[in-house]
C-alpha cells in the first residue's frame, strides 16, 4: 500500500523472482493518487530514479530492467507479476477491493495520518491478512503501532531484527528525535 511510483513493488517482484524462481506469486500494489498508479503501471524510470538508491547493484539492474534509450523499463517477466490500482487505506471497502494476502506491506505512509486515521488504516491492513501471514509496517507513531500490534495479538518478527531495524530507518533523518515516528539508532544495551 502507498506504492508511489511502483519501484518498491517491482523491486520485491524482481528479488523474489531471482531468489525463488519456481515460486508462483503476484503482487497487488496500490496508491491513493491515480497519477502515481499511472506512473507505476508505465514501469519506466529515469536514470536518476533507478540510481538514487546507493546500494542498488548492477546485477539487480540487469535482472530488473531493459535499457531503452535514456530510460529503464521493467522487464516483462517482472511486470506480469505486479498489478496496480487506486485505493485508500481509509476505505471501509478495502477488504472487498483486495483478497487476503500472505504479506501486507505499508511502508512510510501511516506517519502522514493523524492517530484516528492511522488506527483505521492499521485496522484495514490487519483485515487483509491471511492466517499465518506477515504485516510489514514501518513509519508510524511508535506508541500507536505498539498498542495496535498488541491489541491484534500480532508478534514482532524476530528474523534479522537488527538488519531490518537499521534499514527501516533510511527514511528517518539523523535528527530522529524530532519526528514522532523516528526510532533511535539500534543499541544492544
Amino acid at each position: 500500500f502507498a506504492c508511489s511510483n511502483g519501484a518498491e513493488a517491482y523491486t520485491l517482484a524482481s528479488s523474489l523472482r531471482s531468489a525463488v524462481p519456481d515460486v508462483a506469486f503476484d503482487i497487488q500494489a496500490s496508491d491513493l493518487h491515480p497519477e502515481m498508479v499511472d506512473k507505476a503501471r508505465a514501469a519506466t524510470y529515469s536514470v536518476d530514479e533507478v540510481h538514487h538508491v546507493e546500494d542498488i547493484t548492477p546485477d539487480f539492474i540487469d535482472a530488473t530492467f531493459d535499457r531503452v534509450g535514456d530510460r529503464y523499463v521493467v522487464k516483462p517477466e517482472i511486470r506480469e507479476r505486479v498489478s496496480f490500482s487506486q485505493a485508500s487505506l481509509l476505505s471501509r471497502e478495502l477488504s472487498q477491493q483486495f483478497k487476503p494476502a500472505d504479506i501486507v506491506v505499508a511502508q512510510n505512509v501511516l506517519f502522514h495520518l493523524d492517530p484516528p486515521a492511522a488506527t483505521l488504516a492499521f485496522e484495514n491492513l490487519v483485515g487483509l491478512l491471511k492466517p499465518r501471514s506477515a504485516l510489514l509496517v514501518e513509519g508510524m507513531d511508535l506508541d500507536l503501532r505498539l498498542r495496535l500490534t498488541r491489541a491484534h495479538q500480532l508478534h514482532p518478527l524476530a528474523y534479522q531484527h537488527r538488519e531490518i531495524y537499521e534499514r527501516s530507518r533510511s527514511h528517518v533523518s539523523l535528527e530522529w528525535w524530532r519526528h514522532y515516528y523516528g526510532a533511535e539508532p539500534y543499541s544492544v544495551l
